[in-house]
């Protein structure tokens, strides 16, 4: 599981970072957590890095974690944001932008573990839904619904997705892609 916070407070991140590592360490579950500011997690987004979780503080100096949901939103539409604030007052509007919870600072453990728990039953009941690919030395998750259809390009497999959208993985041989939905075959 990848994680991402973007927070200004450099020590509560770090407790979020613990409080993360312990959860996934008793669960014997690897998880990448990275620490962004906004700009800079918009950015990295560009470039089609996507996370499974985003944390997010509300009130920031260069840029609120609402306008950063929304912005997020556009560009990685099924997002899970959560936001991770002090502030009770953003929570109608964080309903109203489609986050995926809201949890205060004060007693964000509890919430915070209670949430990964059921993320990770999500992600568990969900797991055959996504292909997972290493491209172009990041991780990409793709939903089997949006392969339209596979080629092969010298040691590579190219997934041909909705919206044009192409990735690429090395794969030394030539397999069979099966779903639920669909079979898709390379040769």
């Amino acid at each position: 599981m990848q994680i991402v916070i973007v927070d200004d407070d450099k020590n509560f991140v770090k407790a979020v970072e613990k409080t993360l590592k312990d959860f996934f360490k008793n669960r014997k579950e690897t998880t990448k957590i990275i620490s962004f500011e906004s700009s800079t997690l918009i950015d990295n987004l560009k470039k089609q890095n996507n996370y499974d979780i985003y944390l997010l503080d509300i009130e920031m100096p260069v840029m609120n974690g609402l306008k950063l949901a929304e912005k997020i939103y556009a560009l990685h539409a099924n997002a899970r944001i959560v936001f991770l604030t002090s502030y009770e007052k953003y929570a109608l509007s964080s309903i109203k932008i489609g986050a995926y919870y809201y949890i205060i600072k004060d007693s964000y453990k509890e919430e915070l573990i209670k949430l990964l728990e059921r993320i990770c039953k999500e992600e568990e009941e969900n797991k055959e839904e996504y292909y997972t690919i290493l491209s172009e030395m990041k991780y990409c998750k793709i939903s089997v619904d949006d392969i339209l259809y596979l080629t092969k390009e010298k040691k590579y497999t190219v997934f041909h997705c909705l919206e044009e959208e192409k990735y690429k993985e090395r794969v030394l041989t030539d397999y069979l892609f099966a779903s639920a939905q669909r079979t898709i075959c390379i040769y």
